[in-house]
């Protein structure tokens, strides 16, 4: 028998049923068998701080993740999401704004204070005093089974509560499904370890997560959690202004089906077998290359607006995008022409993904042909590789974000009006080539060894690689990927050395002063790349003992 856990909100004790009706009816199934249980902790939620019980708060549960387990995780919610698209759900990214969401900045921070203190303040308490959610945790944890599958809903702030306990669920007890409805999640203010919940997910007993939202619902700021929390999937919901009750959230058809599904089948999903031979980088890269040339080709000829002169022109280019990579990859791509969904989907490591999705955010095999692709396939041929890859919906958007904010990174050494590069002369053309030729060897290990460098004489421009590893270090930082960022910094950290090497070696060779102005310039765009990444505290930490 499969248990359902609700976790009330505010002005519920946890007996209101009116939801129960919604789900069935959207899930069109009487959900027979189903053990409910809600426990009661709407007195600690009122109560005032001096009378709360004095408890310890309880340990965490050690997290055992796997890749495995990150496999099945995400394979489960890319399942998930397929299945909520395909019943009309609004579960695509990235979401529209609209409603609360359309509130310029300033004014929410506003609002936020408004409704965490004074339309929902209980919330807000909540959320400041760790007294009272230790109180609440305990009542909670009280109420579950020793051993079984529990789905878990949390309306409101039961779904603060439900990410609370998922990290001291019993040994005994696994999650096939986490659902949160109507929550704050989306708030600036959060208690700090439900922030910092990606580097710790437990993978192993949760198997998957959909968060329901309202853009017209003020206590959810009208946002999706997809950044903040990439491993659920959000579902938008057109309720009505301000409705915050959750028979309204379990009414959206696919949402409802969802939950019924992991009802009706007890058990964790099965675990997709480890790849025997996983891709490396490189090769990752190139097969995500060649298989966006597939689906566009597939758009491409479906569309009517494409003539058969541009259609001739694409598929030739596609044909030398597809041989070049069978010559220099592996026995796979000999068939380069296939579907390669099964090899995106299996073979390609798990600390290798966020590389992946940072690559597929700009990629375009085509440009360096000079072949122009109409953007709006070219989006679309994207996204269809996205689910090659078999990841939740959020995580390529997280990507797109983090590609963003890398870009940016040295727009301010840009506008401080930096002192002109020394004029280019003949002296020096063939130490700068050799420094250039070893920059590129140290940035191989990662696959960034094709990022363009200027072609023009001197050391080259190494921004486009520093902004392509920090992409990938803030994106692997998002996901919660074991060891984010590291090996990102070992790589700007040797390179940081090299170029102050080959300083020391030319620092008395006259006639070079010109590269050794180029030396100077890349060490500092370098250490300008480590400080961003140390300030938004990537790639410091201990490295998890995990095996990806």
């Amino acid at each position: 028998m499969t248990t359902l856990l609700y976790l009330h909100g505010v002005g519920d004790d946890g007996t209101r049923r009116d939801w129960w009706d919604s789900l069935t009816l959207a899930a069109d199934s009487p959900l027979p068998g189903v053990r409910l249980l809600a426990p009661d902790y709407s007195d600690l939620i009122s109560m005032p701080s001096a009378d709360l019980p004095e408890l310890r708060h309880p340990p965490v549960t050690p997290a055992r993740v796997t890749a495995a387990d990150r496999r099945r995780f995400r394979a489960a919610q890319a399942e998930r999401h397929r299945d909520l698209v395909a019943a009309g759900s609004q579960a695509t990214w990235p979401h529209p704004r609209r409603g609360f969401a359309r509130v310029p900045g300033m004014i929410d921070a506003i609002g936020e204070k408004i409704v965490m203190g004074f339309i929902y303040e209980e919330v807000g308490r909540y959320v400041d005093e760790d007294r009272r959610r230790r109180a609440v945790l305990e009542r909670a944890l009280a109420a579950l089974p020793e051993s079984g599958d529990v789905v878990i809903v949390g309306h409101s702030l039961g779904a603060l509560v439900a990410l609370e306990i998922v990290r001291h669920l019993p040994p005994g007890i696994d999650v096939p499904l986490l659902v949160t409805a109507a929550s704050a999640l989306a708030r600036r203010t959060l208690p700090a370890d439900l922030a910092d919940l990606n580097a710790d997910f437990p993978y192993d007993r949760v198997g998957g997560w959909v968060n329901i939202f309202n853009p017209a619902d003020a206590v959810t700021r009208g946002l999706p959690i997809g950044l903040r929390f990439p491993q659920a999937i959000d579902v938008c919901v057109q309720a009505g202004f301000a409705e915050h009750a959750l028979a309204a959230y379990l009414s959206d058809t696919g949402a409802a089906r969802v939950l019924a599904r992991s009802l009706h089948e007890a058990g964790a999903p099965p675990v997709p077998a480890a790849p025997s031979r996983p891709l490396d980088l490189a090769q990752a890269l190139t097969l995500v290359d060649v298989q966006l040339t597939g689906h566009l080709e597939a758009l491409m000829g479906a569309d009517p607006a494409i003539s058969v002169p541009r259609m001739t022109e694409f598929l030739m280019a596609r044909r030398v995008v597809g041989e070049r990579a069978a010559l220099r990859s592996e026995t796979e791509l000999h068939e380069w022409e296939g579907d390669h969904a099964a090899v995106l989907h299996s073979r390609i490591a798990e600390a290798d993904l966020p590389a992946v999705l940072v690559h597929l955010v700009t990629a375009d095999p085509m440009r360096e042909l000079s072949v122009r692709v109409p953007p709006d396939l070219l989006a679309r041929a994207r996204e269809q590789v996205v689910g090659d890859l078999g990841v939740p919906p959020a995580w390529f958007e997280v990507a797109r974000r983090s590609r963003t904010e890398a870009d940016a990174v040295f727009r301010p050494l840009r506008r401080r009006g930096r002192s002109p590069e020394v004029p280019a002369g003949d002296d020096g053309a063939r130490e700068a080539t050799s420094i250039a030729s070893a920059v590129r060897e140290s940035l191989r290990p990662l696959a960034i060894a094709d990022v363009s460098l200027s072609r023009d004489e001197g050391v080259g421009d190494i921004r486009p690689a520093c902004r392509e590893l920090i992409a990938r270090a803030l994106t692997a930082h998002r996901l919660g990927t074991p060891a984010a960022g590291t090996r990102e910094r070992t790589v700007l950290s040797r390179l940081m050395v090299l170029l102050g090497q080959q300083r020391v070696r030319v620092a008395d060779e006259p006639g070079l002063e010109r590269l050794r102005s180029q030396l100077r310039r890349r060490a500092a765009t370098v250490a300008e790349s480590l400080s961003w990444l140390a300030r938004q505290g990537i790639g410091l930490g201990p490295t998890p003992d995990v095996t990806i």
